[in-house]
């Protein structure tokens, strides 16, 4: 499921595993705060929008790097 999230957000293959590592860092690391009540969300909506925020941390980090590198 993580891959297919990552995937939909249209990053580069070679990065596809990194990423999700740090994803499933970020779910363990979080995942102790989550708080379920079936009426605010699932737990899958939950994890897709931890997935999604990770994709665009990613995303702004990588366009940071490849900016900073070029004057």
């Amino acid at each position: 499921y993580i891959y297919a999230i990552i995937r939909k957000m249209n990053i580069p293959y070679d990065e596809l595993d990194d990423l999700a590592q740090k994803v499933l860092l970020c779910l363990w690391e979080t995942l102790p705060r989550f708080e379920y009540d079936p009426k605010k969300c699932k737990f899958r909506t939950w994890m897709t929008t931890v997935i999604i925020n990770q994709c665009k941390n990613h995303i702004r980090n990588s366009y940071t790097r490849k900016h900073e590198s070029h004057p």
